[in-house]
């Protein structure tokens, strides 16, 4: 059975010579189905929200979202996702916001869209009743819509592209299209687009997984400011993801090539460029996939040593090491709002 890894925070502050960090307790408290190679994650108060991709060769299975109840240890509902393939996960005005990609055709010279994909927006308090829902057309060729990840800044939805450089803005206010399908926002001058999205509600970043590349948009427009970023050490791609913004500092992994990079962000858009540079601050384990922090520690989830790593942040010497079953591979952490508690999703537990 798939599993959501919750894990108590104690330790984070202590010293860390004190000992091992403590056993994870993993929770199974969810029938069969209910969770399908699970990514995305989410609090929404004492309620975690579970993305479940369906990954399946060669046929997909159909997405889902569970609810769990964090105090009972058990799922409450089970909604099946609109589209395939549900990647990414946001909260705003206590709904839940979910991303879903739909499937990847990677036959062709250049990957395309197989299916479509959209946004649903679920009210948790019924989920069952269905959700709003944005789609995303691939187009004519497949070369659109592909959602594969979502941040929220007022009542604007940034929406990134697993399939090309572009993103969406959706008025969640007005419930209409800033930048749509017809409009997006280009990125970048390649053919391909991975982003993945954080904000600190004064900036949006998006990071490109197939460029290795730091971009900084209009928190309004989407519009990008006048530079991007090389987030890489070598001209090889090596993976930039997971990007996390602490004060004035970005922070993001190499999954292929096991870093933590640095990007010191400008205030405004007048003093984007030159001169960002991206530094690494630490080596990491194998395949680091997620970001996280907490206070002032650095979680750097990885899939490929089935184990999270807990950085200083002043220092970023490590200081804690949380060890998950062996072939795992966990996804993402998040952290509860409001209490010393972490869920982990473990993708092919």
């Amino acid at each position: 059975m798939t599993r959501i890894a919750a894990l108590g925070l104690a330790l984070a502050a202590c010293d860390p010579a004190v000992g091992p960090a403590p056993d994870v307790t993993e929770a199974a408290a969810c029938a069969p189905g209910d969770l399908d190679h699970p990514q995305a994650l989410a609090f929404l108060g004492d309620t975690l929200v579970v993305a479940s991709t369906g990954y399946a060769t060669p046929d997909w299975g159909t997405g889902r979202v569970t609810f769990f109840d964090v105090d009972a240890s058990r799922a409450t509902a089970v909604q099946e996702t609109a589209w395939q393939n549900p990647q990414g996960l946001a909260v705003h005005d206590g709904r839940v916001l979910v991303a879903s990609t739909g499937v990847y055709d990677f036959s062709g010279s250049l990957p395309r869209m197989a299916t479509p994909g959209g946004i649903e927006i679920v009210d948790p308090a019924h989920p069952r009743d269905g959700a709003r829902t944005i789609p995303l057309d691939i187009g004519p060729d497949g070369r659109a819509g592909g959602p594969v990840d979502v941040v929220v800044v007022g009542d604007r939805l940034f929406i990134s592209s697993g399939i090309a450089p572009r993103v969406h803005v959706y008025d969640l206010a007005r419930q209409v299209w800033v930048r749509g399908p017809s409009d997006p926002v280009v990125y970048g001058d390649g053919d391909l687009g991975l982003g993945t999205l954080a904000t600190d509600g004064r900036r949006v970043v998006l990071v490109d997984y197939n460029a290795d590349r730091l971009h900084l948009l209009d928190a309004v427009t989407g519009e990008p400011w006048a530079c991007s970023v090389d987030l890489g050490e070598s001209p090889e791609l090596e993976g930039a993801k997971a990007p996390v913004i602490v004060g004035d500092d970005l922070y993001v992994v190499l999954d292929q090539a096991g870093l933590v990079r640095r990007v010191r962000l400008p205030a405004d858009a007048a003093d984007a460029c030159p001169g960002l540079r991206a530094e690494t601050v630490a080596v990491t384990g194998l395949l680091p996939n997620d970001l996280a922090v907490r206070d002032d520690r650095l979680y750097v989830v990885h899939s490929g040593d089935n184990n999270i790593q807990v950085l200083d942040l002043a220092t970023f010497d490590p200081v804690d090491l949380h060890v998950l079953p062996p072939g795992s591979n966990p996804w993402q952490l998040v952290f509860h709002p409001g209490r010393p508690l972490a869920a982990v999703s473990e993708w092919q537990a």
